[in-house]
């Protein structure tokens, strides 16, 4: 059965059916079936996920899947994780430090709201617009991936052809 045939809305109560049927009905669940095959689909994208071995074959014929998976590591590992780790372990220990060098109760509020405020404006002006953008790209990245890797398994020789034809 197909997705749409389980979530089609049930058909219209024949006249004079009672409204107590239909209420257990309809708060029974989900088809017997669905859960089992949303259960099967996430298994054979979890299998498909763990086959690294089969990785080598689009990194080592595609120029596209280098590139791309480079950029990608690039802009996810490099700049938007680094811009995190950035803040954590040295931008925010600085505060940190600021905030043990005043020592008066006076004055303790104020460094605690240039920290705060320095920590909000951090993750509004640079790592949410770095997320949105790298969101995009990475879009734009893995189509471009999934496009070549489609083309290369159009082009290689199935598996019961020789490949040395």
């Amino acid at each position: 059965r197909s997705w749409q045939t389980m979530t089609r809305a049930p058909a219209a109560d024949p006249p004079g059916a009672s409204k107590r049927s239909t209420a257990s009905a309809s708060s029974s669940g989900p088809p017997p079936g669905l859960l089992q095959e949303i259960g099967f689909v996430w298994m054979s994208g979890v299998k498909d996920a763990l086959m690294l071995h089969q990785c080598v074959f689009f990194l080592a014929r595609s120029q596209t899947i280098r590139f791309r998976t480079l950029q990608c590591f690039m802009l996810n590992g490099v700049i938007f994780l680094g811009s995190i780790l950035l803040f954590n372990f040295a931008i925010g220990p600085a505060l940190n430090i600021l905030r043990g060098l005043v020592q008066e109760e006076e004055e303790a509020w104020a460094t605690e709201f240039v920290a705060t405020s320095f920590s909000v404006l951090y993750k509004l002006l640079w790592i949410y617009p770095i997320y949105c953008i790298s969101f995009v790209l990475n879009t734009v990245m893995y189509q471009e991936i999934a496009d070549s890797a489609l083309a290369l398994l159009k082009e290689s020789p199935s598996k019961g052809t020789p490949a040395w034809h």
